[in-house]
């Protein structure tokens, strides 16, 4: 996309607006029960692609997800463990109860795991993330940019 070719083919309009449709039923997709099949537990082997990968809900990958989740957690001075101990879920449920990608996407977090301090003064991230930079007395028209796209106030 941030080539030439990329950028001619996302200024067409016509391009643009097959495309919407892919993304829109991408969209609906994953808001769809048969959109869990990437968080079986265990490996999946994909047709697409050569090697085989490792589901959302694999015990490899809910080590990973956990250690996130416990790197930003200021909560309790012995952070759960385990997937299901930070997020809310039954392990007992196909697809750890989740019916959907979207649901797992947007998977809650137990209660009392991540508070959130409503002062005014404290900058929270609404994901799994960490601030790129930090910036002081930023002005409405103040131009800055996230992976090659300008951004404002």
């Amino acid at each position: 996309m941030a080539t030439t070719p990329g950028y001619i083919v996302f200024q067409d309009t016509g391009f643009n607006e097959k495309f919407k449709d892919v993304l829109n039923y991408w969209m609906a997709w994953l808001d769809t029960p048969p959109s869990t099949y990437s968080l079986t537990q265990g490996s999946i082997e994909p047709q697409a692609i050569d090697a085989p990968y490792l589901a959302w809900l694999d015990p490899v990958v809910q080590e990973e997800l956990v250690d996130v989740a416990n790197s930003a957690l200021q909560g309790p001075e012995d952070p759960p463990t385990t997937f299901e101990g930070i997020f809310v879920c039954d392990p007992t449920e196909p697809a750890y109860g989740y019916q959907s990608w979207d649901e797992f996407f947007i998977r809650e977090f137990e209660t009392g795991i991540r508070p959130v301090d409503t002062t005014d003064s404290i900058l929270v991230n609404a994901c799994e993330s960490a601030p790129l930079e930090l910036a002081h007395n930023v002005k409405y028209e103040d131009t800055f940019w996230i992976k090659d796209q300008p951004y404002s106030l």
